[in-house]
């Protein structure tokens, strides 16, 4: 696949995800620049960066890489949340513990 044609199907994955360029930047660990020059088919992202981009989208590398379609139930911003949920639930877990051990009234 072209870089190009790689781009414009990234493009059209970001937007069916609902997501802005800075916010799969995010996500991935580059700057908005960086989507920007792949989704302008200037360049190719990495091999660690085009995995988690995969992984975000929920679907495999290859099928990123060569633009192909991918029909899931659920969107890229579902399936991020699935796999972020346990952690943010362990987290707010951990800090309500942290926050009720705190408030105790003193004697």
């Amino acid at each position: 696949m072209e870089k190009k044609a790689f781009g414009q199907s990234l493009k059209k994955l970001r937007r069916k995800a609902g997501l802005n360029r800075a916010q799969l930047a995010g996500i991935v660990g580059v700057t908005a620049s960086a989507v920007m020059h792949w989704e302008n088919g200037k360049s190719w992202p990495r091999a660690d960066y085009a995995k988690t981009m995969a992984d975000c989208f929920g679907m495999q590398v290859d099928e990123l890489l060569r633009g192909e379609s991918h029909e899931a139930d659920f969107t890229a911003a579902e399936h991020l949340l699935d796999v972020l949920s346990p952690a943010v639930r362990g987290l707010r877990a951990a800090l309500s513990g942290t926050a009720s051990k705190t408030k105790e009234p003193r004697s």
